[in-house]
């Protein structure tokens, strides 16, 4: 997507060393504002691990690298190689974000802590991700993904229906949702650098992360001393809310005030609800949803997804069809929105990828208009255009497997 418009970020300076989700969406939604990201892979473990773990694959490229990496730079750096160390101290000093999320204690042995890179660049700001944060617990070192942090979080005990099995989102949620917690930090800390001139540590946990959007769960907790349960498709404490079968297929319905209660209860044929005290406030009509439901199933059983949405969203009710990624991809809304995006892949051609929801700034609107491309596609650009490196010297690091 073409534009011309001034790019928030632009001028900053972000390098990513991330991988597989967190890090890298983190720093590819500040790309997407406009900040100039490099991503540093490591050549010979295969680079970033969506290059390799990220199917479905056109011709060896992963759709999930397009994901979290469209739009930065891609270079190599060997750290097991000390003079792969320097060019990640050369390519630090004048950064403003650095984002890492190696496991407590490897970048450290690297050179690459946060006390040594201050040295280098006491602006700095660095973003260390881990599961379980860097401060000193029984969970710091274990090896995770996001089933473990959801579970740990708590995420888990709500999510499905009643009494079936603890079962993970269908998305990496705590990672997903760590990405924008990331992008968030590195604002927030660069307004700061604004101000001051210091760059600071962050220490981001994913599960802290998931944890925090646990909605009412942890005030609920601590003000009724229950944990809460599943609940399915609905809600304890509002209603009627839930999923409801169509002649042809199947639609939300999200009641959450009053005035749309009753608005249901006219439209589905039997104003008496609105006399009746079950029906009366959020917490019973949730705590009687069995004896609500079959009313509204009974009025949509013989209607279509779209006469059923069409007449509860004209009586100022929500509700929505339920989507595959084929619904998506044919529905004009997210196009016409900017949230499909087509960008041209330097060996695979025209790609879509998912857009941007900040692409709709009336002066700085967010901009997804790149693919990534080939591992180490700007090496030549970084380190001879922006360090330096001579020609003789650039094609010896090559040779060597510095880069």
């Amino acid at each position: 997507m073409e534009n011309s418009m001034p790019k928030a970020l632009e001028g900053v300076k972000v390098v990513d060393s991330a991988t597989f989700i967190a890090g890298p969406l983190g720093a590819k939604i500040l790309g997407d504002l406009g900040a100039d990201v490099i991503h540093v892979e490591n050549r010979f473990a295969g680079g970033d691990a969506s290059r390799t773990a990220g199917s479905p694959f056109i011709d060896g490229v992963a759709s999930f690298l397009q994901t979290l990496n469209a739009g930065k730079k891609c270079i190599c750096i060997n750290t097991k190689d000390p003079r792969g160390i320097q060019l990640y101290y050369d390519l630090l000093k004048d950064a403003d974000v650095y984002i890492d999320n190696r496991p407590v204690g490897v970048s450290e042995k690297l050179g690459l802590g946060y006390d040594k890179l201050k040295e280098i660049n006491p602006g700095l700001i660095v973003i260390r991700v881990t599961g379980f944060g860097m401060t000193d617990s029984k969970y710091r070192d274990w090896a995770a993904f996001d089933p473990i942090f959801e579970g740990l979080a708590g995420f888990m005990a709500v999510n499905g229906e009643p009494g079936t099995p603890p079962v993970k989102a269908g998305i990496a949620i705590a990672d997903c949702s760590g990405g924008v917690w990331i992008a968030s930090a590195a604002l927030s800390a660069y307004i700061y650098k604004l101000k001051t001139g210091k760059g600071q540590l962050i220490d981001y946990s994913l599960t802290d992360g998931l944890l925090a959007l646990m909605e009412n769960n942890v005030a609920a907790y601590s003000f009724s001393g229950v944990a809460p349960g599943k609940v399915g498709n609905r809600h304890p404490n509002v209603g009627p809310l839930n999923t409801f079968k169509c002649l042809d297929g199947s639609i939300f319905l999200a009641v959450g005030v009053p005035s749309q209660a009753m608005a249901l209860a006219d439209l589905i044929g039997h104003p008496e609800l609105k006399e009746d005290e079950r029906y009366s406030t959020n917490n019973l009509r949730a705590a009687n949803a069995d004896w609500i439901e079959g009313f509204i199933s009974e009025w949509l059983k013989d209607r279509s997804v779209t006469e059923a949405i069409d007449a509860l969203t004209s009586a100022g009710i929500p509700a929505g069809p339920i989507y595959n990624m084929q619904d998506v991809f044919e529905d004009p809304y997210f196009w016409d929105r900017g949230m499909l995006v087509k960008v041209q892949h330097p060996t695979i051609g025209e790609i879509i990828i998912p857009g941007t929801p900040l692409g709709h700034f009336s002066e700085t609107p967010a901009v997804v208009d790149k693919a990534c491309g080939l591992l180490g596609a700007e090496n030549a650009e970084i380190f001879k255009g922006r360090l330096g490196l001579s020609d003789e010297l650039f094609e010896q690091y090559m040779d060597e497997k510095v880069i």
